[in-house]
């Protein structure tokens, strides 16, 4: 792990800049967010609830945590905000829910792969292996202790993108939650948390 051998503050210094080219190359495979009053609305409202219920899914399974540095807490809370609701986002919701979508509507996997496009998917639409596989990934690319909120901050992000049909929506959300997380945390002291 880069953490084991790189200091803190480099590490998060790294994956600003890997995660900030991995968006701009992908930018253009992406799909469009639209904004509008209501889509950010709803992200900031959504964004609250699932910080809400991250924290109250998480705290009882974790205790202790060390004090971050003001720079790499600020850091960590720029790539959180800034960056990983974008690349996230658009990677669960705008691609793996897409295709396991299309996957179960097929029913062949090397047709949602080599015939499909992802973007032949509605906004909003999903079915049961869309929401579950991307619900998983989502939920797989957090630590053990996380997954229970991961699973339920992952199901109430695909309610909020099938309810308001737009990346914008969750990408706020995702945007929101970690900015509140993070507030709490140095606020409350409960940087095991984060």
């Amino acid at each position: 792990m880069p953490a084991d051998w790189l200091p803190r503050e480099w590490n998060y210094v790294a994956r600003l800049v890997v995660v900030s080219a991995a968006i701009a190359w992908a930018w253009r495979r992406w799909l469009p967010m639209r904004f509008s009053l209501a889509s950010i609305g709803a992200g900031v409202v959504a964004g609250l609830i699932g910080c809400a219920a991250w924290v109250a899914l998480l705290n009882p399974f974790v205790e202790g945590g060390e004090p971050w540095s003001v720079t790499g807490w600020w850091l960590r809370f720029a790539a959180a905000v800034l960056l990983v609701p974008l690349f996230e986002e658009q990677l669960m919701r705008g691609f793996v829910l897409r295709f396991g979508t299309q996957w179960q509507e097929t029913k062949n996997f090397d047709a949602t792969l080599d015939e499909k496009s992802i973007y032949d998917v509605p906004a909003g639409a999903m079915n049961m292996a869309g929401v579950a596989l991307s619900t998983a990934l989502f939920t797989l690319g957090h630590g053990m202790v996380e997954w229970p909120a991961s699973v339920v901050y992952g199901l109430l992000m695909c309610a909020l993108y099938r309810w308001r049909k737009d990346m914008t929506s969750v990408v706020v959300a995702h945007a929101v939650t970690n900015a509140a997380l993070a507030i709490y945390v140095v606020q409350a002291g409960a940087w095991q948390l984060w």
